[in-house]
């Protein structure tokens, strides 16, 4: 079964769903499914809900901000007609960012509150494998830009610039990340740069 928490009114965070969780669905009166994930649900299995499908790695150098006004939007809408369910695989770090962002805009507070009144709401401490119910190190410097950009995405103000620059290649635009081993850093270049 998966785990699946109310954080508050109408809003749940969980891992990802399967079709003998439907029960547990219908009785939390969800009607809605944000996905934040390498794969959607199954159409045959979910198609009575309204769903929101964003592909994403959890990954430290994903870009999360890309999507989070998308996903704040169809949370929002969704829970005007009952509950939404937002999930990721383990109901860890992809879908707690995007719930710990909705709480932050919606009560104008910081990352640090909104991640302790979220942790409040969980019934028990996630820990699998000793990761802890948490953002991973990516996500939560894209929640406190998202706190400085004043609880909104603004892709023309100078800090999501200078951060989206640190995705990309100033020369190609091409996505690089780069690598520590023995405390030297390795850039990663697109193939043929």
């Amino acid at each position: 079964m998966v785990r699946m928490d109310i954080i508050e009114d109408s809003l749940y965070l969980g891992g990802r769903p399967r079709n003998c969780d439907l029960p547990r669905l219908r009785k939390a009166k969800i009607k809605a499914i944000l996905t934040v994930d390498l794969s959607p649900l199954e159409d045959a299995v979910f198609n009575s809900y309204t769903r929101l499908y964003i592909k994403l790695a959890d990954d430290p150098s994903q870009n999360i901000l890309s999507v989070l006004e998308e996903a704040l939007h169809f949370i929002e809408q969704n829970m005007l007609e009952g509950a939404v369910l937002v999930h990721c695989l383990a109901g860890v770090s992809r879908s707690a960012t995007i719930v710990i962002a909705y709480v932050m805009r919606k009560y104008r507070i910081s990352y640090n509150e909104a991640f302790h009144r979220v942790t409040r709401m969980r019934s028990v401490w996630y820990v699998v494998f000793e990761l802890i119910f948490s953002p991973n190190s990516g996500f939560i410097n894209q929640l406190k830009l998202f706190e400085s950009m004043n609880f909104t995405v603004n892709k023309d103000s100078p800090l999501y610039k200078q951060f989206a620059n640190k995705l990309n290649c100033p020369r190609c635009n091409a996505k690089v990340g780069s690598y520590n081993w023995c405390g030297k850093s390795f850039l990663l270049r697109a193939a043929g740069r």
